[in-house]
């Protein structure tokens, strides 16, 4: 009966220490399942952060291309289909706007496409709507350095809703140009005049607006160089030179503060930091099958990066730390440009 009782007791007191215990941690919240207090449940915020696998399709709705033969541009979904095409020599682009090839595109802020063709001698916007052409610089056919006038243009950008930055290759110069009054409103470079000291390009052939406009990336091809300008003062702010390249040529900003390049006669692709570091090179995919050709590679928000490999006529997403192909878009042409874009068609 004794045993008995001190059974009870002895259980009446565990149930009240127990009960203390949580009574204070309820309280004074310490100790007692504070574990949990430390998980992060994913949600709509931090979701990136959890896992590299978020699917691309929630980032990029639309891939656009350059058929440098097929003198067209051409938007595809992220399955492959095509939602989006116009050759640039037929209508509705007037005849003196008829392209000899395309071979850049760029997505403005206002959704248009920005277009040029270095052998047409000219950069077009293209309204995304109607495929109707709102605005040219450059004539048809015609090299000049005069107002109005282009030669060889590359890859340009629309900076705001009035102000287009022109890489104007063969007049060794980046411009921008106000699309209100054709007027050259910002020069780097001396026109017509190759040179190597801060202020010259010898082959500029890429730029790319960085923080609206702010600065301008520069490639000087033959210099083997990239560098960063300062809108304001035209100084560089940053310099990369890279001894054994080849070609050079786009090199695309990433959210990290990375750089993505193409070396196209090295046939590979490749990341540098701001300390001049190069993070990972790209000259083949799984299988040891080589890069062909690339002309343009963009890295995208889960880190694989989108290649347009020219010499086999299609883009290739790609994991740049294991080369494992994540995904192939074939049988497009010549293709020498890509661009990306979170809108639909």
């Amino acid at each position: 009966m004794l045993n008995k009782k001190i059974a009870i007791i002895s259980a009446i007191l565990v149930i009240v220490v127990f009960a203390l215990v949580v009574v204070k941690n309820n309280n004074g919240r310490n100790r007692v399942f504070s574990g949990i207090s430390k998980i992060k449940l994913p949600t709509r915020k931090n979701v990136k952060s959890l896992s590299n696998t978020v699917p691309i399709e929630q980032e990029v709705k639309t891939i656009w291309y350059t058929d440098f033969d097929g003198k067209r541009v051409v938007g595809l979904d992220r399955i492959g289909n095509q939602v989006w095409l116009q050759y640039m020599n037929t209508k509705p682009i007037p005849p003196k706007g008829y392209a000899t090839h395309t071979e850049y595109v760029t997505v403005a802020p206002n959704g248009n496409l920005i277009v040029s063709d270095g052998e047409a001698m000219f950069v077009q916007e293209i309204d995304r709507k109607t495929h109707e052409l709102v605005w040219q610089y450059g004539v048809k056919d015609i090299q000049g350095y005069a107002k109005g006038y282009l030669h060889q243009p590359d890859k340009s950008f629309k900076i705001n809703d009035h102000e287009v930055l022109i890489n104007d290759g063969n007049n060794r110069r980046v411009i921008i140009v106000d699309q209100k009054t054709n007027d050259v409103v910002w020069q780097y470079g001396e026109t017509l005049r190759m040179g190597k000291k801060p202020g010259m390009l010898m082959a500029g052939t890429n730029v790319v607006p960085l923080d609206n406009g702010k600065q301008i990336l520069i490639t000087d091809t033959l210099e083997k160089k990239v560098i960063i300008v300062d809108r304001a003062t035209k100084n560089i702010v940053w310099e990369w030179i890279k001894p054994d390249a080849g070609w050079i040529q786009h090199v695309w900003p990433t959210t990290e503060g990375t750089f993505v390049m193409e070396d196209r006669n090295k046939n590979e692709v490749f990341e540098v930091n701001k300390e001049g570091k190069i993070l990972w090179t790209l000259n083949s995919i799984e299988g040891g099958v080589p890069l062909k050709h690339p002309t343009d590679v963009i890295k995208l928000a889960n880190g694989n990066v989108l290649i347009a490999e020219s010499g086999r006529g299609r883009i290739i997403e790609v994991n740049p730390l294991t080369a494992k192909l994540i995904k192939e878009y074939s049988k497009l042409g010549f293709v020498t440009t890509i661009a990306v874009d979170d809108n639909g068609v």
